[in-house]
């Protein structure tokens, strides 16, 4: 498991934010951490896991890439509208507008 080096992390684990990094390439066990990943089964933009699992033996050969790290679930998916946002802002993410978006 490798984590990106344009990593977000939530507010709350930005003090411990290298250890925290250390720990996951190291795979060492971190208790209530939830990780945003790229797809795993290449299709859809972002998946949200707790670490735990992610250190699973099903995990173990995939190719997994952290972009996010939070502290809770809750702040996991916050912190994915939050990436989310940025991208659509910055114009890596286009959306087709729909018939409902004109009105």
């Amino acid at each position: 498991m490798k984590v990106d080096d344009c990593v977000y992390i939530t507010e709350l684990l930005k003090p411990c934010k290298d250890r925290v990094i250390h720990c996951i390439c190291q795979g060492k066990a971190i208790p209530k951490i939830y990780c945003i990943v790229n797809p795993i089964g290449k299709v859809g933009l972002f998946e949200i896991y707790s670490y735990a699992e992610l250190r699973g033996e099903y995990y173990k050969d995939k190719s997994i890439t952290v972009v996010g790290i939070a502290s809770s679930e809750q702040d996991a998916k916050i912190l994915l509208c939050r990436m989310i946002s940025d991208m659509y802002e910055s114009g890596q993410l286009k959306i087709k507008e729909t018939s409902f978006m004109k009105e």
